[in-house]
């Protein structure tokens, strides 16, 4: 048993707070390296199901890659939530 890599804890932090959506809850995932990425393309609600889909998803389909394009990865978190990645304040 080494240590964790920085993507394994990154993955138990994700699952933890997965744990913590209340059934209801709505969520989505936006993933970010060299490209931008969402599980889905809106928002999801949260039900036991969609828990255990989310899991098997990072599990099978997300490996760590490229760089870290933050900006696009919060323009997509933005635009999940409709408030846009543009402030009036400050265009």
């Amino acid at each position: 048993p080494g240590e964790s890599s920085r993507y394994d804890i990154a993955k138990q932090e994700l699952f933890r707070a997965l744990g913590g959506i209340s059934r209801g809850g709505c969520f989505n995932l936006v993933f970010y390296s060299d490209h931008v990425r969402t599980w889905k393309r809106k928002m999801v609600e949260m039900n036991d199901e969609v828990r255990a889909e989310v899991r098997g998803y990072v599990e099978a389909e997300i490996k760590p890659e490229g760089s870290t394009n933050i900006h696009g990865g919060l323009a997509a978190a933005f635009d999940l939530a409709g408030i846009g990645a543009r402030d009036r304040y400050y265009d």
